[in-house]
């Protein structure tokens, strides 16, 4: 591929916005240029906040198909068991492939660059995310205890290290981690059998997401995360998805260094609750934000998840609210406005554009950094978006940051760089859909669907 340039003024560069020209070479960034104007030959995007890609730290790329099934009755117990897993147990390998491409373009549409996808069939995964151009960490899920994928074991363990060590693959920007379902569906021993492998693969696992798993761990004696130090697991880096039920022992028991807790806030919401993300961040855990799936989402944009994380604590029920609802008086009122600036206080942190561009971006990318996801610096992929900041969802823009952060951006993206490779055209991310082949797979995917579901 020949080199392509990109230059705005206002690029978003480890150190801050700078006006600054970012060079690609192939799917890598080769150099980046701090420059007041253009250089000759080169993409001017002036006008335009240049920024890395988001990258969606926690997802289930092919239940994109499942998406509001069952609706609100399917959420009141355990969704995952009593519903999913049933129609999981009949997915097919093209099945995946066919339904992971469609969640994947919609990553796309929304200025995702980059996901950490866990699901059955991971080389279907792989394949289908090469297929649409979207870049990632594939997790190909693996149960030996109970769940869809324990027939599908040995298959997927080896699928994981030909991922893992798969020039093609490495090429388009995909790689791979080990990716144990959960600390319930998982034995001791094949936790042991994973860590003991040669290629030293970090880990993306659901824990504590759900009182089954809670309980069902606590008959092996001990908490899904003292499970995980029992097993030598927490000596790795590991992504630790939902943490619903981590205590605060449990939480001792982890390092911010190796330790990230995963964090699907709207997923959250409708299965659960949102884990206690100030917890983890007042002992210096980094937090990774991703949607989880379409079918418990209803959308896998990741930007649209950070005005979740900035202010849901502010959502709590507490026991001021309570006892205001009770009497109504003027002190109970005083009690619950003071109660309402304790948590702002404690939590405004969350509001920071920067921090918050961070979750769906460094944070995750630290997990595996030979792929440099969520910064534009030299060696890393060139995953760059583009968004129009003149355009009238985020028009004035005063704060650029802050107006894509929490703004509905997706509709001012005006350009989308995976991979070194334009996502549809330049200026019209959407022509994607256009595509001869896009509208082939979409057709694939809903007769396979409809066979699925057998409507």
């Amino acid at each position: 591929m020949q080199p392509t340039t990109v230059f705005s003024d206002r690029v978003l560069l480890p150190h801050g916005l700078r006006s600054a020209a970012v060079e690609v070479r192939g799917a890598r960034i080769a150099a980046v240029h701090e420059v007041a104007a253009a250089p000759e030959g080169s993409l001017d995007l002036t006008g335009c906040l240049v920024m890395p890609a988001l990258v969606n730290g926690h997802t289930h790329l092919p239940m994109a198909s499942l998406r509001a099934l069952g609706g609100l009755a399917a959420r009141s117990g355990n969704v995952v068991e009593e519903l999913w897993f049933g129609i999981e147990s009949r997915l097919t390998a093209a099945d995946v492939r066919a339904f992971t491409r469609m969640g994947a373009l919609e990553c796309l549409l929304a200025g995702t660059g980059a996901v950490f996808e866990h699901y059955y069939e991971g080389r279907a995964v792989a394949e289908a995310l090469r297929d649409t151009g979207l870049t990632g960490v594939v997790a190909p899920t693996l149960q030996d205890l109970g769940g869809p994928g324990v027939p599908e074991l040995e298959a997927q363990l080896e699928v994981t290290l030909e991922i893992h060590r798969d020039p093609g693959l490495a090429a388009a920007g995909i790689s791979a981690m080990w990716g144990p379902h959960a600390t319930d569906t998982v034995s001791d021993a094949l936790w042991r059998r994973l860590l003991s492998q040669g290629d030293d693969l970090p880990l993306h696992v659901h824990v504590a997401q759900s009182l089954e798993e809670v309980a069902r761990v606590r008959a092996r004696g001990a908490s899904p995360v003292e499970l995980l130090d029992r097993v030598g697991a927490l000596e790795r880096e590991v992504l630790l998805v939902h943490g619903l039920y981590v205590s605060d022992a449990d939480r001792r028991l982890l390092d911010p260094k190796r330790h990230r807790l995963g964090h699907t806030p709207w997923s959250q919401t409708q299965f659960a609750f949102p884990a206690p993300v100030d917890a983890w961040l007042d002992e210096g855990f980094d937090v990774v934000v991703g949607t989880d799936a379409g079918a418990c989402n209803d959308s896998m944009n990741v930007q649209q998840e950070l005005r979740l994380m900035a202010v849901g604590s502010l959502y709590e029920v507490t026991a001021a609210t309570t006892d205001f609802r009770a009497s109504g008086n003027e002190a109970t009122a005083a009690a619950l406005g003071e109660h309402r600036r304790q948590v702002f206080d404690a939590t405004h942190r969350r509001s920071d554009p920067r921090w918050l561009l961070g979750t769906v971006g460094e944070a995750a990318g630290a997990l595996v950094p030979s792929l440099g996801l969520g910064r534009l610096e030299v060696g890393a992929l060139a995953n760059l978006a583009a968004y129009d900041l003149e355009h009238p969802a985020l028009w004035p823009a005063a704060d650029p940051l802050r107006a894509v952060v929490f703004g509905d951006a997706t509709q001012a993206l005006h350009s989308l760089l995976v991979a070194g490779r334009w996502i549809g055209e330049v200026g019209d991310v959407r022509a994607l859909c256009r595509r001869d082949d896009v509208r082939a797979w979409r057709e694939e995917a809903t007769q396979r669907w409809k066979k699925l579901l057998d409507l």
